[in-house]
């Protein structure tokens, strides 16, 4: 990903993830896990420390991504899209 999108996805996260604070006690009667466990996330000074390492780490390897990431976008699972990401050596 190149550096201006990775920053828009990284705050576009930020936001979601703060809109999705007040939804907190709806999404513990939900069936859906997915929605639970955003529900549940809790980004912490030490949890964002981590993401900014992992992410300066993955750097080297984003030239080896495909250039065409960006046309993959559709709407799927947090489990769809991990078991993807899984089979990426």
């Amino acid at each position: 990903m190149r550096k201006p999108l990775r920053t828009t996805l990284f705050l576009s996260m930020v936001v979601a993830l703060s809109l999705l604070v007040p939804v907190r006690g709806e999404a513990q009667n939900s069936p859906d896990r997915d929605t639970k466990e955003i529900a549940d996330y809790l980004l912490t000074d030490a949890g964002l420390a981590k993401y900014r390492q992992a992410v300066a780490k993955l750097q080297p390897l984003a030239a080896q991504l495909p250039q065409d990431c960006d046309q993959e976008d559709r709407t799927r699972s947090l489990n769809e899209l991990a078991a993807q990401m899984d089979g990426i050596p």
